[in-house]
């Protein structure tokens, strides 16, 4: 399986500090396919790529006071474009992320579980609809809050994801974009 790895470079100056936090993001979606010979990084020139999104940090509660939960409701439209060609295609996405629970495993390790639903769409160069993934896909991650009053830490195991719906592009991304754009 090649998955790629989607970095979303979040843009927000908010600081969490010790209550709970919202507020909006944006985002630049960059995949990268590895083994293809390049990065879908470009953008088809004269097409803008587009993010936006709000999010909400919650301060658990009790047992779980040093836990942070996310939740983000977030949608793109980004354009990739394998330079030696030309080819392109379109990914747009309309979904939103939430840490439903967290367990306190020991001191300050939690188990953390996740939910992502929405869709996902990929059009080719002529605008048809060759991709569309929905549904939602359940994480479950062992994590260490390190104990302090601030959202991050330490990932320390992912367990596999469960996923619910048609997802075409999410046990072979590369494999769904690589014939329509090339290689």
């Amino acid at each position: 399986m090649s998955l790629p790895i989607l970095i979303a470079l979040a843009d927000s100056s908010t600081d969490c500090g010790d209550a709970d936090v919202q507020g909006a993001v944006s985002f630049s979606p960059t995949l990268i396919c590895p083994g293809v010979g390049w990065n879908f990084r470009s953008k088809k020139p004269g097409v803008p790529s587009a993010s936006s999104g709000t999010f909400h940090t919650r301060i658990g509660k009790g047992k779980t006071d040093t836990a942070f939960f996310a939740f983000d409701n977030y949608s793109f439209s980004e354009t990739q474009t394998n330079p030696a060609n030309g080819k392109f295609v379109t990914i747009t996405a309309n979904a939103s992320f939430r840490e439903i629970r967290a367990k306190r495993v020991e001191g300050t390790v939690f188990e953390f579980w996740a939910v992502e639903a929405g869709q996902f769409r990929m059009y080719d160069s002529d605008g048809r609809l060759v991709a569309r993934d929905r549904g939602s896909v359940q994480f479950h991650i062992l994590f260490d809050t390190e104990g302090d009053d601030v959202p991050g830490g330490v990932q320390i195991e992912e367990f596999p994801p469960k996923v619910h719906g048609p997802h075409l592009g999410f046990d072979d991304f590369c494999g769904l974009i690589t014939p329509l754009i090339g290689s």
